[in-house]
């Protein structure tokens, strides 16, 4: 196996210099991208993002140069992000994990998954619901529905509302917005 390698000089992002992109590749079909900066000036302003982008449903790696200060900025607002939302996912299950577990007190496992199935979707079978959950406790799966990404419909379940979660996650979601706007060069 081996790789081929092209190197292609590039524009920097001040305009007085260059950065090289080398593209490899080999054999079985595997690829990768390499950015070095040539540009002393830029070198010491600017720092190498990579992010993970889709296309046709298939993951690819971009790369941009961003102000290092304006990436350090994004990434802590993205770590104030990470730990809102760890906050709010405590709260939540500190808050209702007792209602939640109330409300499907009488229930079994074929019931609480058709409720769970018709809000949120997570499991496409009865059948892959058991499998995931062979074992587990009532307050084991029903926990699982304290992400993000079900926090919505689990409130929904139990037809209740939180000022207090709302308020951090659009916090949140402000922040988030702010983060994705410094990355992408807005």
């Amino acid at each position: 196996m081996s790789w081929e390698h092209f190197e292609e000089k590039k524009s920097c992002p001040c305009g007085n210099g260059t950065f090289t992109e080398t593209r490899s590749d080999n054999d079985w079909g595997q690829f990768t991208t390499n950015w070095a900066m040539d540009c002393a000036d830029c070198s010491s302003r600017y720092s190498l993002y990579a992010y993970t982008y889709y296309r046709s449903a298939m993951p690819c790696e971009g790369y941009r140069w961003i102000d290092k200060y304006k990436l350090e900025h994004a990434i802590s607002l993205q770590d104030k992000v990470k730990s809102i939302k760890e906050k709010v996912i405590d709260l939540a299950y500190k808050k209702y994990i007792d209602i939640l577990l109330n409300h499907f007190n009488k229930s079994n496992k074929k019931e609480i998954w058709a409720v769970i199935n018709s809000k949120i979707y997570s499991f496409k079978s009865l059948n892959s619901f058991y499998q995931s959950t062979s074992g587990w406790s009532k307050i084991e799966y029903l926990g699982t529905l304290f992400c993000d990404d079900y926090l919505d419909a689990m409130f929904n379940i139990i037809n209740v509302s939180d000022n207090e979660i709302e308020d951090l996650r659009k916090k949140a979601l402000k922040l988030n917005q702010e983060a994705e706007e410094i990355l992408s060069g807005r």
